[in-house]
């Protein structure tokens, strides 16, 4: 018995160490790239061996360099692998680890497989191919871009044929694809413009009967509301009001009802009037604090790095609640807490939550705000009227905004339909019923209709005014209007408005100044061009200045050269003209008479009350008789009226008189002009305000 046993052990043993040699020559074979050899030996051994063995014959049929080749072949034989790995003995785990075989090296060879099944995916570029890989390659990295690669084709097949039917077939093959919610608004936007197509006012009624959760339904009332209100008269408001007392533009129509009956005066006697004759005006509260707090300026202020407001006349203060605040626009500011951006209004309450990432002050009635990284457009309720979906969106203006999509720019109208496709590489805000946007980086004019009024040929278009604009090509400009005349030839090398109809022209290292009322050129010479005279040759108080041969003079909008001989250098144009003279600077006055000697290394215009002169780094203050109204010793002055001056010395900024009374100690961190009697004060850990006029702190005391 014994030695029976014995001989069926080494029967055994020499079976297997038979197929563990021909998996060893499989291996071998396929490292000369003898595939037949490889293929016999894999195949013999793979019912005693079947994971190393399929493996290996996973990589022939994956391979493009023999007869055998076949990735189907191959996805087959890796899964046998990957399937039975598993379930394998340690024993024959570590034996096969021996000759390089383990769950890392297959794993990595189903990887290169899922690669070469993912190409032939995009190569066939069919539903029936993506859904294939989908199904055998759960694990892949691509499965998320193939699944919308699929659901794409399909999608855009149903998009050709364009009606609701079209995308309900989508919505119910792919209920969860990521193109459902799109394929859901397109189908909902399809079957309401098919059953309002006619526009008229009992369709959209109809309408809401028929799809009450239809997410148009708001875009029905909203047209409800439009076609009843046309008139936008206080009749039409009032017939609306009775009319659809359901409708969600309701409280819409009081505020216009409200606004159209104060159009033409805004009293306390004109609200009190609106308010006995519309008792039911359900916003009386508001039209009572708007009349209480028209007219209240409110400054933004801080203290302790927290900011807040208070109003011009003391009377009212929000308080430090704010990281950061942005000044009232149209009755509501912008302020930011915890990195979440909502509205506030003059009363202090919070108007419009904190939930946007980011958002830019009201305008027309509606705000930008930002929500990760993708921007919308709200009412002053916050709804959204535009969802925040679009890399870019601009405000309402001319009753339509811009957006951006991977499609390119387009225009919404401030009910969030497109107006005009996404067909643009950029695009800009409408203006008089004109925008500028481009395609293919050429840019060009069009109308609210989208009808091109200036062709996309143009590297870059300024805007002069309503009808008059300089265009770029081939780095030379010129100006066109809106029929496309040639009101200046594109010959030039730089045109910038300068103000009052008056164009700064380049041409040949020279410049001259183009008149549009009349379209002539102000001047039958031109001057050559020098240091910044992008920036010093614009008109000021009716001169602008110019090089000439001998040096610097200054020229009037008639053409007329002010001084019979130029100046080595000078200033601005005023009363009192800064000039040099052998490299040393003092005044003249428009007369051309000498008042100061050329004495400082550097002076300034005067203004009403006298001219900065410099001894660097430092300036001072001269009089027309050449007294020094403040000596030299500070770094910065800024005139912020005939008497008080902003100066800046040793990094800190203070107020002063020119009589050198201190007004405000020079110890802050910043003042700068906030309007014609209020400088704004900011130190390390607050901003208050100071009015100078009246010598009083904007502040609330402790």
């Amino acid at each position: 018995m014994k030695k029976k046993l014995t001989l069926i052990l080494f029967v055994t043993f020499i079976s297997l160490t038979a197929n563990a040699s021909r998996l060893k020559k499989g291996f071998q074979a396929l490292d000369i790239y003898n595939y037949f050899d490889a293929k016999h030996y894999f195949e013999k051994s793979q019912k005693r061996h079947l994971v190393p063995a399929s493996y290996g014959l996973s990589i022939i049929y994956q391979r493009k360099d023999n007869p055998f080749h076949n990735i189907d072949s191959a996805y087959n034989q890796i899964m046998l692998a990957v399937n039975n790995f598993h379930s394998l003995k340690v024993k024959s785990k570590v034996k096969y680890k021996k000759i390089g075989i383990d769950s890392l090296k297959i794993y990595r060879q189903r990887g290169v497989i899922t690669q070469k099944l993912y190409e032939r995916a995009l190569d066939v570029n069919s539903i029936y191919g993506y859904q294939d890989f989908m199904d055998k390659n759960p694990w892949s990295e691509h499965l998320n871009e193939v699944e919308i690669l699929r659901d794409s084709l399909f999608f855009f097949e149903q998009h050709f044929t364009g009606t609701s039917n079209a995308y309900q077939k989508f919505l119910t093959t792919y209920p969860n694809s990521i193109y459902s919610n799109r394929a859901q608004n397109l189908y909902d936007k399809s079957f309401y413009i098919e059953q309002t197509q006619n526009n008229q006012l009992i369709s959209y009624v109809h309408f809401i009967n028929m799809a009450p959760q239809s997410p148009f339904v708001a875009d029905a009332e909203d047209r409800i509301f439009e076609l009843s209100t046309k008139n936008k008269t206080t009749q039409s408001y009032e017939n609306f009001i009775l009319d659809y007392p359901k409708n969600r533009n309701i409280n819409k129509a009081w505020k216009q009802l409200y606004n159209t009956y104060l159009q033409n005066g805004y009293s306390k006697f004109d609200i009190e009037s609106f308010l006995k004759k519309y008792p039911n005006y359900p916003f009386k509260s508001n039209a009572e604090k708007e009349l209480l707090m028209e007219g209240v300026e409110f400054l933004s202020v801080r203290q302790f790095n927290k900011w807040g407001f208070i109003s011009d006349n003391l009377s009212y203060f929000i308080d430090f609640d704010y990281d950061f605040v942005e000044p009232f626009s149209e009755g509501l500011a912008l302020v930011t807490l915890d990195d979440k951006v909502g509205f506030i209004t003059k009363t202090g309450t919070l108007k419009i939550p904190f939930k946007f990432d980011d958002a830019y002050s009201f305008h027309n009635g509606y705000a930008v705000v930002e929500v990760n990284e993708k921007f919308g457009l709200i009412n002053r309720s916050g709804e959204y009227i535009i969802e925040p979906k679009y890399e870019d969106l601009g405000n309402i203006s001319d009753g339509l905004s811009y957006f951006e999509t991977k499609e390119g720019y387009g225009y919404f109208d401030s009910k969030g339909i497109v107006r005009l496709k996404p067909t643009y590489t950029d695009a800009g805000d409408f203006n008089n019923g004109i925008a500028l946007v481009s395609r293919n980086n050429n840019y060009g004019i069009i109308d609210l209709f989208g009808t091109t009024s200036i062709p996309f040929m143009f590297t870059a278009i300024l805007q002069l005014d309503s009808t008059n604009f300089a265009v770029k090509l081939n780095n030379n400009w010129g100006v066109l209007n809106l029929d496309k005349d040639t009101i200046l030839p594109i010959d030039n090398s730089y045109i910038n408005q300068i103000g009052n109809g008056i164009l700064l022209v380049e041409k040949q290292n020279q410049f001259n100044y183009w008149n549009l009322l009349d379209s002539s050129f102000i001047s039958k010479i031109w001057f050559d061009i020098y240091p910044e005279y992008k920036v010093l040759a614009t008109f000021r108080k009716g001169y602008a200045k110019i090089k000439t041969e001998g040096g610097y003079n200054f020229i009037d909008k008639n053409g007329q050269i002010l001084f019979s001989k130029p100046y080595q250098n000078l200033g601005e144009y005023a009363n009192y003209i800064a000039f040099s003279q052998k490299d040393k600077w003092g005044y003249i006055t428009s007369k051309n008479q000498q008042i100061i000697k050329p004495s400082y290394e550097k002076t300034h215009s005067f203004n009403m009350v006298g001219g900065i002169v410099e001894l660097m780094p430092l300036k001072g203050i001269i009089s027309s008789k050449g007294k020094l109204l403040l000596d030299v010793f500070y770094e910065e002055f800024t005139f912020i009226s005939d008497s008080i001056l902003i100066v800046k010395s040793r990094g800190k900024y203070g107020l002063i008189s020119v009589s050198k009374d201190t007004i405000i100690a020079i110890q802050y961190k910043l003042i700068e002009p906030y309007s014609n009697s209020v400088v704004k004060v900011v130190s390390d850990d607050s901003q208050w305000y100071f009015n100078f006029i009246e010598t009083r702190w904007i502040k609330k005391e402790d």
